[in-house]
């Protein structure tokens, strides 16, 4: 598992970089002469986007258009990356003759490993965040890359790796226990179900991601340093992007405030009405606060370590002080598994909704008010997932409302 940093900077300020590799620098090839007419003076982009068109790196819409806040294709995203690699390594490339007319580039970047079966072959939807990301930090040396930054592992919201090891660090660093041999079966049985390729590109875009915060070429999207992975990259923040790849002038040396955990008031909960049951309003107050403990340290996590680190911590809870009971007081809600101490798979269902709803997660209750097997389930990036502590499994359902762990 990975050992994570403490140390936040703080500051965003730009500095100067002397990199023996850009010595020379690469050269401009045009002139910018503000051709394009959507790109107003004095806008923030302005001068990354006069920059990539004068370095031959991006062009625009159309003669007098760049679309700034356009998205950018995958078939483009490739493309620059390659005429980014070629600026620096050299040797020339012929990008002429394709048909279509990417294809050429993305021989190129596949030949020198910039993009794999991780990219897919849907060239023409919008590439994401995290994938530019990923693209543009396999195509740079580290000597063009020197850090500037030291940014905390699991400070940067919603960006992770592999999603059990994110969660069991942050519930770990907040003095939670959640690793017990369960947790490591949960853990194996995630491993296997998402495969190994899956892992590995989840992992290589997280360290993509920070290896370019800390190179200050990304710079997130507020004060806390928010990437927001799984969204459309505008074609604005490439040229920023691409620019201070570019010009290590341009980077930036960073600084982030720790971003507080933001949870869903009681009263707001998405499924209140199920989640109560029987429950007083004092009752609820007591459940709720009983499950911050787990539910803060996991906040900024990406939805996946989010599910892991619920399931593995209400597992952890229910082997260490919940006894299984359908008879006692509340034993079908998050009163009797928080604060009793006894609960069915009814009551660890509705005990991982609270914590699901705090965190702003909407969750279906499958099985509700049945005398079978209940559990959650929850819709993670186009996928569904469950999350059961009881049924000991967090991860993809292998088809709409089955439970690998139920045969």
């Amino acid at each position: 598992m990975k050992r994570f940093l403490t140390a936040l900077l703080a500051g965003c300020v730009l500095i100067s970089l002397t990199v023996s590799a850009l010595a020379a620098g690469p050269e401009k090839i045009t002139e910018y002469d503000e051709r394009f007419t959507d790109v107003l003076s004095g806008n923030w982009a302005e001068p990354y986007i006069a920059a990539v068109y004068e370095y031959g790196l991006m062009n625009g819409t159309s003669p007098t258009t760049f679309s700034p806040g356009g998205s950018m294709t995958v078939a483009e995203a490739v493309t620059v990356t390659a005429r980014l690699h070629v600026m620096y390594a050299g040797g020339g490339a012929d990008f002429s003759g394709g048909e279509p007319w990417y294809m050429p580039y993305i021989a190129y970047a596949e030949e020198n490993g910039m993009i794999g079966p991780w990219l897919g072959t849907d060239y023409g939807r919008p590439v994401t965040r995290e994938e530019f990301a990923l693209c543009i930090s396999n195509a740079i040396s580290d000597e063009l890359l020197p850090a500037i930054n030291d940014i905390p592992n699991l400070s940067i919201p919603e960006v992770g790796g592999y999603p059990m090891a994110d969660a069991a660090m942050a519930l770990e660093n907040a003095g939670v226990s959640a690793i017990n041999y369960s947790t490591m079966f949960m853990d194996m049985f995630l491993t296997d179900v998402l495969g190994e390729d899956r892992i590995d590109t989840a992992v290589a875009k997280y360290n993509a991601i920070y290896r370019l915060y800390n190179a200050g070429v990304l710079t997130g999207n507020d004060e806390y340093g928010s990437f927001s992975p799984k969204s459309d990259i505008r074609r604005d923040a490439v040229a920023a992007i691409l620019c201070r790849v570019v010009e290590p002038e341009t980077r930036c040396k960073l600084a982030f405030a720790p971003k507080s955990a933001s949870l869903v008031p009681v009263d707001k909960l998405t499924n209140l009405k199920s989640l109560k049951k029987h429950m007083s309003d004092k009752e609820l107050s007591a459940a709720y606060e009983a499950a911050r403990r787990v539910v803060e340290p996991l906040a900024n996590l990406s939805r996946e370590a989010q599910l892991c680190g619920i399931a593995a911590a209400l597992r952890a809870i229910t082997e260490a002080s919940v006894d299984y009971s359908m008879d006692s007081p509340h034993y079908n809600d998050p009163y009797g598994f928080f604060v009793l101490g006894a609960a069915s798979c009814a009551g660890c269902t509705r005990a991982t909704g609270l914590c699901l709803n705090m965190l702003g997660i909407p969750y279906e209750h499958v099985n509700e008010n049945r005398s079978s097997h209940q559990w959650t389930r929850v819709e993670v990036n186009g996928e569904y997932w469950i999350c059961d502590a009881y049924g000991l499994y967090v991860g993809p359902e292998p088809a709409p409302y089955a439970h690998p762990a139920l045969g």
